[in-house]
């Protein structure tokens, strides 16, 4: 069976296998036809609505004999496959076979698949990330870069559909490299920046992620002149001077205060990512399971139950990774094993289990607990404006606590907590 190719994405193209067919169309307009029934594929359309969009300042006779040899050269460009032309006296309709690979439908329903699924933030969505790779992967340009049609009224939809396009392109690189930007990937924050420049050269954002790259790639001299560049552009196109944000950016690092230390990590923090270094075979599945289920805006507390040495906490460390860039200020994790006591912790802690959590949160959350107001009360205070995911270990040690952690997310609803115990809790989520 033959594999066809359909490109509108940056210029006209079609293959049948590896035979090019783009130039059997034989002219520009007999292509846009094709590229239009392509877009509206499983649509009828009327012979008169083409002619007049394609032909407006033909006489509908003379447009109409117009549309007719465009589909001839149509049919004979696609050769024994001209069935999935039908036509009458009245209407045209194109049906591709689901076999027909076409981008421009791919990079609609990558696109439609991300703007649709429910979860918490873009950038730390899975799924919604591949499905975005996926469409700009697709995205080779301009539609139907390079055609000529001397039609205004089809220009004017060729330029409606080519915003459309363009802007869902230039959103996805957004998510895609501020995404890169979180892992600290500067390269590819760089590679996005770049292809949203070439796609938009006043596209700011872009404009931004590019200076901060080159900052923290140690270019600060690279920076500012890609600042000064910046400036150029908006003044020859918009005469206007770069936005607020751009401008207190270049600043900084004028200053020298680009790219800032990142924040000293607390103890747990590296114990958990020395844990996620150590091999993980035969989870796999379990971890994409249990990262989904973090990914429910809904699910405000989860637990990994079972036994002791079975694999608990290292299921909860590497799903709290993998999810951690859905919560704007990262995973935190609290090891609540009796050897595991903060070291700022006074012993009269240990007498309340709340309390004695509140000092473990704290110390995961860098928070800086006073002797004015109990712990807890200083923790939920804290936290009640972020957005962290708290991985709990061993919380068997703590069931005690357990309402004033349902206390500390009645308060904090952009938190979420995952759970791994040897007890069930009620109220909750699980994951066994």
């Amino acid at each position: 069976m033959s594999r066809w190719r359909v490109q509108l994405l940056g210029g006209f193209g079609l293959w049948r296998d590896e035979t090019v067919l783009a130039h059997r169309f034989e002219t520009d307009s007999a292509r846009a036809l094709f590229a239009w029934l392509c877009l509206n594929a499983g649509k009828p359309a009327r012979r008169d609505t083409l002619a007049a969009l394609l032909w407006p300042d033909k006489r509908q006779a003379a447009a109409l004999s117009a549309l007719r040899t465009a589909l001839a050269r149509i049919r004979r460009a696609l050769g024994d496959a001209d069935d999935v032309v039908q036509a009458d006296t009245s209407s045209v309709t194109l049906t591709l076979p689901d076999d027909w690979d076409m981008d421009t439908a791919h990079f609609e329903q990558a696109i439609t698949r991300a703007r649709s699924h429910r979860h918490r933030r873009a950038t730390g969505c899975p799924q919604c990330l591949a499905d975005l790779r996926q469409a700009i992967g697709v995205y080779e340009g301009e539609l139907l870069a390079g055609l000529t049609v001397e039609s205004d009224l089809f220009l004017d939809w060729l330029t409606r559909q080519r915003e459309h396009f363009h802007r869902a392109a230039l959103d996805a690189l957004d998510t895609l490299a501020e995404r890169a930007a979180l892992e600290g990937d500067w390269a590819t924050v760089a590679r996005h920046s770049e292809r949203q420049l070439g796609l938009e050269a006043w596209h700011e954002p872009a404009h931004r992620r590019r200076m901060q790259a080159l900052a923290r790639q140690g270019q600060r001299a690279a920076a500012l002149a890609h600042y000064q560049a910046c400036e150029q552009i908006l003044r020859r196109e918009f005469g206007i001077a770069p936005e607020p944000d751009t401008q207190r950016l270049a600043e900084a690092i004028r200053a020298g205060q680009w790219p800032g230390a990142p924040e000293s990590p607390a103890p747990a923090q590296n114990h958990a990512e020395s844990l996620d270094r150590l091999p993980f075979v035969g989870r796999e599945r379990d971890a994409r399971a249990l990262t989904d289920l973090l990914n429910r805006p809904e699910a405000r507390l989860v637990s990994v139950i079972g036994e002791g040495g079975i694999g608990k906490t290292r299921l909860a460390i590497r799903a709290a990774q993998d999810m951690r860039f859905a919560f704007e200020d990262g995973a935190r994790f609290i090891f609540l094993h009796p050897e595991d006591r903060p070291a700022d912790a006074p012993e009269t802690a240990r007498a309340r289990a709340a309390s004695h959590l509140a000092w473990h949160i704290a110390d995961a959350c860098q928070i800086t607990l006073s002797d004015r107001r109990p712990p807890e009360t200083e923790v939920i205070a804290a936290l009640k404006s972020r957005h962290y995911l708290l991985v709990f270990d061993s919380f068997e040690h703590a069931l005690e606590a357990g309402a004033f952690l349902n206390e500390l997310l009645e308060a904090a609803p952009g938190c979420a907590a995952l759970v791994a115990s040897r007890q069930r809790r009620d109220g909750q989520d699980s994951f066994a």
